[in-house]
């Protein structure tokens, strides 16, 4: 019976043991200068660990990686969006040379790419 209760509480104390891991997890958020969250596509990878997998943020801008092997790791987020009339008013071309008069363009748009690593 002695035998018995120092086997069951060497595993007792053992158990913990069991219920660690190799893997760990990385939780994100994406938000702008304001606070507001952002949709964006981020890259994860590791050349140590040969990992590389591309991810998604939720409308919350919350990203959540699971079952990352251990090690150094290199993140990209990118945010793509696009903008229109950036100065909010018309654009007016004066020709002033071999023509007389005004010309009205249209406000501009332009599609914008923001890509930070770390």
């Amino acid at each position: 019976m002695e035998a018995f209760l120092k086997q069951l509480i060497l595993w007792l104390i053992a158990l913990p043991l069991l219920a660690q891991s190799n893997v760990g997890e990385l939780r994100l958020k994406v938000a702008g200068q304001d606070g507001l969250a952002l949709k964006a596509s981020v890259e994860l990878s590791s050349d140590a660990t040969q990992f590389h997998r591309f991810f998604d943020t939720d409308d919350s801008g919350l990203l959540s990686a699971r079952t990352l092997p251990f090690g150094l790791y290199r993140l990209r987020v990118e945010r793509e969006a696009d903008v229109q009339n950036l100065n909010n008013r018309l654009n007016v071309i004066d020709f002033a040379g071999l023509f007389s008069g005004y010309a009205v363009a249209p406000p501009r748009n332009y599609a914008l790419r923001l890509t930070t690593t770390f």
